[in-house]
């Protein structure tokens, strides 16, 4: 029996095996037999039949016939149906038939594109790799030089298209680069090579590596013989958006130069922040958190600023403090130097994520809401704070930080900040280069540092002596200074504890105490009530099960100052033994205070404060003893406000704080009592400690 055949159309028509040919319909031999039987016209399962046979034609002819021929044909069909199909409902199988059609020829099309891709890709001399954290990156070669880059970033992507147009001359949908960037994932994480991937600066193979984030990926590269650039370093670092380029070094600079900038309180702690200066180059050791505190005026802010671009440079130089945990981890995955600018306190929760930033521990997130994965974040920051007063109150991190002091700049030695940047951007060079210098003749005198004795950061300390002798001081000079700090960090904690306080003014006039726990907490409670402590806050017990737990935060505190606290599990309770000694070393070495000293022995800084700026203490402030204030919310009195609006110096109303001129005698006073005076009990704890 002949085929039957159409106008048009070639009379034998073989059409490939598809999802829509009769071939494939229940078989061979059904599918000829539908075929043919179609062709004469049916009387029954007109529809099927109609989609069978388009589909055939559909696959049989090129695209640019179908409108001709693939159309005629099945109207030709149709019509030699009994009861034929009403046309629209025909040109509705035909439009569905033809639609899946393209759409599978579409398919097709994005396919062997893709293919061609991943071949032209194949051809470049680019590395697929992925990080300790499996994420994928490639290295890929731009002109002269490598780049790393992430996948998923927008810098793989503008790769990829430049790729594609100079190699294929085509512009690729969204799909097609979405396929082709997982297959290339794929081939990352599972055929790739692993490097683990810093920020900044890295510690391999024992030596010292810093990305200058120019154009060229170079690398300073440090060892315990010199440093030397690196036009193509070793696959290590990774970069953001915000990342600025690092000047080039020139040698034979001092570091000493930058302490002319630096408006520091004490001088002797120069060779501290220098020393802290080159230690932030080593990624892998803990280093304290320097806590720049002072008064308004004495150039906080453009410190951390010149700091930040020293060590990392950045589009933004210092931050804000997030409120939320998961931003501020986000925030030091991204910055290998955080500043957080005029701080005044932090939570109990933003102060042990801090400590495990220094130190090193990792923290992790949710990659997505949809999914269970998680993004690991595992890094150790160099971490900085600026504020009037020590931002850093609680123990715990108190131990991780330094207190470097600022004083105010007098009025006929200020100069306009982008005077001072400047100065400093002339001198950045030799810095750098003192810097990189003096951070490889450390790493030469470190294996011969011996200590006795360590303090809580121990690995800073041991380095800090070897940065100090390559700086061109001694180890005692270094040590002096950096213990006498610690010992300022232990007076800060405990002036910063109402339950510290609390302990010591109980110890008056006894060398030790032994109590149950909840007789302790009644003792302590009342003493709180005699001397108006603040026991809201956060580091005050609320019930007697908790005393001993808060006594262990500040135990170590306590120990400097001579005050042990020791616990005993006893049937009925926890016997707390707390013991005094008659003096400690920390006590017996503590500095002279500057202030004056009233009738009862207590440290005055209203006085102080008075005489140095020529201000009666009526003028200044009135401080509640209700223990209901902090550091930096101070009462003006009404007769300081009256006086001062009378001459003109002053526009605020009885009681205001916030709009008093910043650059006159009476804000100058209230600024430095405001460093020196939380509450009376203050003043009574200074007492103790000297």
């Amino acid at each position: 029996m002949k085929p039957h055949t159409f106008a048009g159309i070639p009379k034998t028509i073989k059409a490939p095996p598809t999802s829509t040919s009769p071939e494939n319909v229940g078989g061979k031999t059904k599918g000829k037999k539908l075929w043919k039987s179609g062709a004469k016209g049916v009387e029954e399962n007109r529809h099927p039949t109609a989609t069978s046979i388009l589909g055939k034609l559909f696959c049989a002819l090129p695209k640019e016939l179908w409108d001709i021929q693939v159309w005629g044909a099945i109207k030709e069909w149709n019509a030699q149906n009994s009861q034929p199909l009403d046309e629209p409902e025909l040109r509705r199988i035909y439009d569905s038939i033809r639609a899946n059609h393209e759409d599978d020829l579409e398919n097709e099309d994005k396919r062997s594109l893709a293919v061609r891709i991943l071949e032209l890709i194949e051809k470049d001399p680019v590395e697929f790799f992925h990080d300790e954290q499996e994420e994928a990156h490639a290295c890929i070669t731009i002109g002269d030089h490598r780049e790393v880059v992430r996948l998923t970033s927008r810098a793989m992507r503008r790769w990829l298209g430049s790729l594609l147009w100079k190699g294929l001359k085509v512009i690729p949908g969204k799909e097609t680069v979405s396929s082709v960037l997982t297959i290339l994932e794929a081939k990352a994480v599972h055929d790739g090579k692993r490097y683990p991937l810093t920020y900044r600066i890295a510690y391999h193979n024992d030596d010292i590596w810093y990305d200058l984030s120019d154009k060229g990926w170079q690398a300073i590269h440090i060892t315990p013989q010199g440093y030397a650039i690196e036009p193509k370093p070793p696959i290590l670092f990774s970069r953001y958006r915000h990342t600025q380029q690092q000047v080039v070094p020139v040698s034979g600079g001092n570091l000493r130069e930058f302490l002319s900038l630096v408006n520091l309180a004490d001088p002797t702690q120069g060779i501290l922040l220098l020393v802290w200066i080159v230690a932030a180059f080593l990624p892998h050791i803990p280093r304290p958190i320097p806590n720049f505190h002072g008064p308004q005026g004495s150039a906080k802010t453009t410190l951390a600023r010149m700091i930040r671009r020293l060590i990392d440079p950045s589009l933004i130089e210092v931050l804000s403090f997030p409120y939320h945990p998961r931003e501020l981890v986000q925030m030091l995955a991204h910055h290998y130097a955080a500043f957080f600018d005029n701080l005044s306190s932090l939570s109990e929760e933003q102060s042990n994520m801090l400590c495990r930033a220094v130190t090193g521990e990792g923290t992790s997130k949710r990659m997505l809401y949809s999914d269970d994965e998680d993004v690991i974040y595992n890094f150790r920051r160099v971490i900085g704070f600026t504020g009037i007063n020590p931002t850093a109150t609680r123990p715990d991190l108190l131990d991780r930080s330094m207190l470097i002091r600022l004083v105010r700049i007098p009025e006929d030695k200020r100069r306009e900040e982008r005077a001072v940047l400047a100065d400093f951007e002339e001198m950045r060079p030799r810095l750098m280069g003192a810097i990189f210098a003096a951070l490889s003749k450390a790493m030469a005198i470190y294996p011969t540092i011996e200590l006795g004795r360590l303090p809580r950061m121990a690995d800073f300390c041991r380095w800090g002596c070897a940065i100090a002798e390559a700086l061109g001081y001694t180890q005692e000079e270094f040590l002096r200074v950096y213990f006498a700090n610690i010992k300022e960090q232990h007076e800060e904690a405990i002036r910063g504890s109402q339950l510290a306080c609390a302990v010591i003014i109980l110890m008056e006039g006894q060398s030790s105490l032994e109590k149950r726990s909840s007789e302790l907490y009644g003792m302590l409670q009342d003493v709180a009530g005699q001397e108006k402590l603040n026991t809201k806050e956060g580091g005050w017990p609320n019930a007697p099960s908790w005393l001993l737990r808060r006594l262990n935060e500040i135990s170590t505190n306590l120990l400097e100052v001579g005050i042990s606290i020791n616990a005993r599990k006893q049937s009925g309770g926890t016997l707390i033994t707390i013991t005094k000694a008659p003096e400690t070393a920390a006590t017996a070495a503590m500095p002279p205070q500057s202030a004056t000293t009233s009738d009862d022995g207590l440290v005055d800084t209203v006085e102080a404060a008075c005489e140095v700026f020529g201000v009666s203490r009526d003028q200044i402030i009135k401080v509640p003893t209700d223990g209901s204030t902090c550091v930096g919310e101070l009462e003006v009195s009404h007769t300081a406000a009256t006086e001062k609006t009378a001459s003109g110096s002053y526009d605020g109303s009885s009681g205001s704080s916030g709009s008093i001129p910043d650059d006159d005698p009476f804000s100058i006073a209230v600024a430095e009592v405001q460093r020196e005076m939380d509450q009376h009990i203050r003043d009574r704890t200074s007492h103790h400690l000297l």
